[in-house]
């Protein structure tokens, strides 16, 4: 297979790591040898320094891009420091282009936007800020987002003459100019609003909900409405800020948010203790460092076995 269409073949799985197609192609190339990996780690680097590269727009860049790759060393697999000379290159190029594309098409401005392992940040033309979890997918069109997976907080700009709208999983989401925070797993859509209030509905309803600063609301897909939240909980956007508060929180619902925080499962194993409270809060912390701490200071045992822990 020829550079250029490895090139394209990569940059489409990481573009949309969801496409199975794409994913079986390129899992076939990388068996075929050590240094296909080796390529395609680098290649992954890179396109991780670079995420704004991933603007895309209708301008035809591949002829630039042709003639910089032609000015690079001629080897099967191009060492790490030459890579990060093209990632360099196809910014200004990826920049140039998007700024060319919107002052020829102002109206039709279009952004995607995916992370695989690492968090990330899209700065839109509004002023508007998007911040994406690991494993999540925007696609932004105007003042209109689709979160197509995974989560996001969003800041975002007032504009009384247009409202800001965020779609997912059937739901939608209408701001003036407020931050929030959106994510879908499987079915289930959750949002919580850090600061102002937002509409928060099936797509196209005529009565939405109003969601005030600090509370939040969920919606299942193809239910009819949606539910509020009673209560604050600021562990909703953990993820962005690291830090976990837990006020009189029972320890069962303190797994389930150590579970989804830092991505392992962990269970309560003790039943006469999850319906204790714990009063407590952790800032940046990794698992080990809580557990250590609810050990020392509540008297918690754990354990791991396997890829569970288990408290005691």
């Amino acid at each position: 297979m020829e550079p250029i269409n490895v090139e394209q073949l990569i940059i489409n799985h990481l573009q949309s790591p969801e496409d199975a197609a794409v994913l079986a192609e390129l899992n076939a190339w990388l068996e075929k040898a050590p240094q296909n990996r080796t390529y395609f780690d680098q290649y992954r680097q890179i396109w991780e320094l670079s995420p704004e590269a991933a603007v895309f727009t209708e301008v035809d860049v591949k002829a630039a891009t042709a003639r910089f790759r032609a000015r690079l060393p001629q080897t099967k697999a191009y060492p790490l420091r030459w890579l990060k000379i093209a990632a360099a290159a196809a910014v200004i190029i990826a920049v140039t282009g998007t700024w060319y594309w919107m002052a020829h098409h102002p109206s039709t401005q279009y952004l995607a936007k995916t992370t695989t392992i690492a968090i990330d940040s899209v700065m839109l033309e509004d002023g508007s800020r998007i911040v994406l979890n690991k494993h999540s997918r925007i696609k932004y069109n105007h003042r209109k987002v689709q979160l197509e997976y995974g989560e996001a907080f969003f800041d975002v700009v007032s504009d009384p003459s247009e409202p800001f709208v965020a779609y997912t999983g059937g739901a939608e989401v209408k701001v003036l100019g407020t931050s929030f925070n959106l994510a879908i797993l499987q079915e289930n859509v959750k949002l919580f609003v850090v600061t102002g209030a937002v509409n928060f509905g099936t797509a196209g309803s005529n009565s939405p909900k109003l969601v005030t600063a600090g509370k939040g609301a969920t919606y299942v897909t193809g239910d009819t409405a949606v539910q509020l939240k009673d209560r604050t909980d600021y562990n909703e956007v953990s993820w962005r800020t690291g830090e976990l508060r837990f006020i009189d929180t029972p320890m069962d619902e303190v797994c389930a948010i150590l579970s989804e925080h830092y991505q392992v499962k962990v269970i309560m194993e003790n039943k006469d203790r999850a319906q204790l409270n714990l009063n407590a809060n952790f800032s940046k912390r990794t698992l080990d460092e809580v557990l250590q701490t609810l050990s020392a200071l509540y008297d918690y045992h754990y354990e791991k076995r396997g890829d569970t822990i288990f408290i005691r």
